[in-house]
């Protein structure tokens, strides 16, 4: 490490906690403002790689705080958040206007998982949360009528030899089926919500009550479902440390649990369960 990057080192780190308790804090931030006029391009690339740049534009925007920013970073934070929205909004026409309303009508009960349910219940904007593929938890039954249904409509099934189908029906697994179609062009059915091999060895979790209790959620017209608070907030937490190892983007994966927190959450019930 050479003698300046030991010395600004600190100082990018300084300024990065500083931004961070600017954007969550609980009052409108403006007493630790001062800490925008420091941010840089290269804080915002940062903001980018941890999936945080759409929800920091829209806070800044919505609390009048964004004009405290250099006029660089709030062209690159205006631009990040511009490419999140579009992406954002073929996701979601590729959810509710395709896959949503084909497997609605094959018969396919569905509850959405991960990114797009925290987007569609705990965001403030379904555009400051961005999501990857879209994530379905179904019931095994209808694994073949929701392949069905999405190959009718443009999908086609996309299989890891690590996992093959036996494995998969007796243990639990997941079903990708992928298309060309704008969005993200990835929909991954699952079952059971929560898996893992070393947590199945460690853990006995009741899938058939968590699925009882699933909440129902209209997204852009189309009828779904999502977990029960209390189990979202649980697998959320298992998906980031089981299957992600806490990488990246660790501190939006923080910033779930945070905003799940802030929710009426029946704390009782999730120690319980």
């Amino acid at each position: 490490m050479t003698e300046r990057t030991l010395a600004t080192a600190p100082n990018v780190a300084v300024n990065r906690l500083t931004l961070l308790r600017v954007l969550f804090s609980a009052h409108d931030g403006s007493g630790n403002s001062a800490a925008l006029e420091r941010v840089t391009v290269d804080d915002v690339r940062w903001l980018v790689n941890q999936g945080l740049a759409s929800y920091v534009y829209l806070k800044l925007r919505d609390t009048s705080l964004g004009a405290r920013l250099p006029a660089e970073a709030q062209a690159a934070l205006r631009m990040a958040y511009s490419a999140d929205a579009l992406r954002e909004a073929l996701q979601h026409q590729e959810a509710a206007a395709t896959v949503l309303s084909a497997l609605r009508e094959a018969g396919v009960e569905t509850v959405l998982m991960k990114g797009m349910a925290l987007a569609s219940t705990v965001y403030p904007n379904a555009r400051s949360r961005p999501k990857g593929d879209l994530d379905l938890w179904i019931q095994p039954e209808q694994r073949l009528e929701a392949i069905a249904a999405l190959e009718s409509v443009g999908y086609r099934r996309r299989d890891k030899e690590t996992r093959p189908v036996a494995w998969r029906l007796l243990y639990g697994g997941e079903q990708q089926m992928v298309s060309d179609r704008p969005g993200s062009g990835l929909v991954e059915l699952q079952w059971p919500a929560i898996r893992h091999e070393w947590l199945r060895q460690t853990a006995r979790v009741e899938h058939g009550d968590i699925w009882r209790r699933r909440r129902p959620i209209v997204v852009e017209g189309q009828p779904t479902h999502v977990m029960a608070l209390e189990d979202m907030l649980i697998h959320v937490c298992v998906h980031h440390a089981i299957n992600h190892s806490f990488g990246q983007p660790w501190l939006r994966a923080f910033l779930d649990v945070h905003l799940m927190a802030q929710k009426e959450i029946d704390w009782e019930a999730f120690v319980e369960r």
